[in-house]
């Protein structure tokens, strides 16, 4: 079982490390990298001190399987180019080669990681002060920090596509992370036996957390057009946690399926929602969940545009269906024309065979001639040839 190799050099900073979480928590933080030691496991947070009134903390999503190293951090560009702090948290289990993501629950190694990054996450930031915090995240990173936020009252839980459950369309990744993490063989449908196994590590469903009233503001920005993490996802959270006053919904057209957000749409929306202002959710694009029937109604337009573009294509499809079945005709023709000069030309090959054979077996052409010669010619040509002879 291949594991990613350690490499701290590669972030240019200095790392400073610690012999345990509680080590970890005494320290004084400086900017840099920061590793402790938890049940035998690293645990790396990279800290960037700007002096700014908002910090960024950041989890990433899928990591690419040819990614070789950890720590793995994200969220360096958009903290600097917005001059924020930046806490950015390296999911320890992705040291798991083949893995590419575990949702910072942990593993049987490290044990559950909440109650051990929270407190990591609460000291930085009591370390760079200010007074707002955004936990960001996208797609299973949006899992990390919806489900983490929680755990800390009246911040802003920035979500892009996000996994909101575990329950549905993670069965691939799923059986990875219980595999390698759990030495379950599994499917990776979630079972009981699999709820039992993570109720520690926390919740496969979001939405159920969410139900009880959050104690922050949660910002969920969607591609309308990600069917698979619209309907799997979104719409199922909100038909839960829709009506809770302190859940917003942006909806985008960024294209088909699961694609990455623009970089300079997120850099706008953290920019806005880090002001702190009362109106920046709004002004950020988000509107109350509540009101999620009503925002997808500016979608229609582009809606009937799409089905219009479908139909076209559609119809032009159809029309190459034509053309392909005539040419196919047209070659079947040419097929049966072919074939039948194929067999004529078998005809007359075998034909020259049997030929061939016939005159292989006749006797040599000058046996012919003198059996044809008068008798009497034939002596006197003997008489001549032996004359010669002497």
């Amino acid at each position: 079982m291949g594991r990613r190799t350690r490499n701290e050099t590669r972030w240019s900073v200095p790392f400073h490390h610690y012999a345990s979480l509680d080590a970890f928590l005494a320290a004084d933080l400086q900017t840099g990298g920061h590793s402790f030691l938890h049940n035998g496991r690293d645990i790396d947070v990279l800290i960037e001190n700007r002096g700014a009134a908002t910090t960024l903390v950041v989890f990433n999503g899928a990591i690419p399987l040819n990614v070789q190293y950890l720590p793995y951090f994200t969220g360096r560009g958009i903290a600097e180019d917005l001059g924020l702090n930046l806490i950015a948290v390296s999911d320890p289990v992705l040291i798991h080669r083949d893995m590419t993501v575990a949702w910072y629950l942990g593993d049987q190694t490290t044990g559950p990681l909440r109650p051990v990054l929270v407190p990591a996450i609460r000291h930085a930031l009591k370390h760079l002060g200010g007074s707002n915090a955004i936990l960001f995240g996208a797609s299973g990173g949006g899992f990390a920090a919806a489900h983490y936020a929680q755990h800390f009252p009246n911040c802003t839980a920035l979500v892009i596509n996000p996994r909101l459950t575990l329950e549905r369309r993670a069965q691939d990744k799923m059986a990875t992370y219980l595999r390698l993490g759990h030495q379950m063989e599994s499917q990776g449908t979630m079972t009981d036996r699999v709820r039992t196994l993570l109720a520690d590590y926390g919740p496969t469903d979001l939405a159920a957390a969410a139900q009880r009233g959050l104690n922050h503001d949660l910002l969920i920005y969607q591609n309308f057009f990600d069917s698979t993490f619209l309907q799997h996802h979104l719409l199922p959270f909100l038909s839960v946690a829709g009506t809770d006053p302190r859940c917003y919904v942006r909806l985008a057209n960024d294209g088909h399926g699961h694609v990455p957000i623009p970089p300079e749409t997120v850099r706008q929306i953290i920019s806005v929602v880090s002001s702190g202002r009362l109106s920046a959710i709004r002004t950020a694009g988000f509107a109350p969940a509540s009101q999620t029937p009503n925002l997808t109604g500016q979608f229609l337009p582009e809606i009937a545009h799409r089905l219009d573009a479908l139909g076209k294509h559609s119809r032009r499809l159809g029309r190459e269906r034509d053309a392909l079945e005539v040419q196919q005709l047209r070659m079947n023709e040419r097929i049966a024309e072919l074939k039948a000069r194929s067999d004529a030309l078998d005809d007359k090959i075998q034909s020259l065979n049997q030929r061939v054979e016939q005159l292989r077996t006749e006797p040599a052409l000058w046996r012919r001639v003198w059996h044809v010669i008068p008798r009497g010619f034939r002596q006197r040509i003997r008489q001549l040839f032996r004359r010669t002879s002497l």
